[in-house]
């Protein structure tokens, strides 16, 4: 009997040093400009990221600032950013992955170009945006994301071509998306838009458009 109780307890430490290693968590309380995935934020090993009030991830170059690629979860409290960068992504999540991300933060992709106004009408005129190639959250992958992602937090994206949600992957969990900034816009004349069945991304989403964005601010 003695024997029997050993071993089960010997073959039950590698399950509970497993769950400890999946439960591992790396959080970011400051500034930082390097980039980080969850495959690897634990000294080359899997773990859970938490980016706190305070944190934040900054890109200086194009790339991606924070990815999901691995069985973890990511939540963010501070802020993903970059400012007169192009080709950059705030939040990459990689399709083939099972975890979550929770937002009550903020993604500031954005430029310091500010478009001329006309001084008779006050109206904006030229280009809305100078860069290019400008992505908040980007779900990628031919296989599933298996999760839910959660934004709540402010999503805030300038450019051409550039998208505040881009959904590339099939997802096998909840997207919610109950926030749009800017949460003010200037005047704007007023589009027309398609009749028929209202679009997937809801009507908060048009009001986003009339400010002539480059992202969509998406939201359920």
């Amino acid at each position: 009997m003695t024997r029997k109780l050993l071993a089960a307890a010997a073959s039950a430490l590698p399950l509970i040093l497993a769950a400890a290693a999946a439960q591992a968590q790396v959080s970011i309380t400051t500034g930082t400009t390097t980039p980080i995935a969850t495959a690897t934020a634990s000294s080359g090993a899997p773990a859970n990221i938490d980016i706190a009030s305070g944190g934040s991830v900054g890109l200086t170059a194009p790339g991606t600032a924070v990815t999901l690629n691995s069985n973890n979860s990511i939540t963010l409290e501070g802020e993903i950013g970059s400012t007169s960068i192009n080709g950059v992504t705030g939040l990459l999540i990689d399709g083939g992955n099972t975890g979550s991300f929770v937002s009550t933060g903020s993604f500031v992709l954005t430029e310091s170009y500010l478009a001329p106004t006309d001084t008779n009408t006050g109206v904006l005129e030229g280009p809305f945006a100078q860069g290019n190639d400008r992505i908040g959250i980007l779900v990628s992958g031919t296989s599933p994301f298996n999760g839910s992602i959660t934004q709540t937090g402010s999503l805030s994206v300038t450019g051409q071509t550039s998208y505040g949600i881009d959904i590339q992957a099939p997802i096998t969990g909840n997207l919610l998306m109950q926030t749009v900034s800017p949460t003010t816009s200037p005047p704007a004349p007023t589009l027309p838009w398609p009749t028929g069945p209202t679009p997937w991304w809801g009507k908060t989403a048009r009001a986003s458009m009339s400010r002539r964005p480059a992202a969509w601010a998406v939201m359920s």
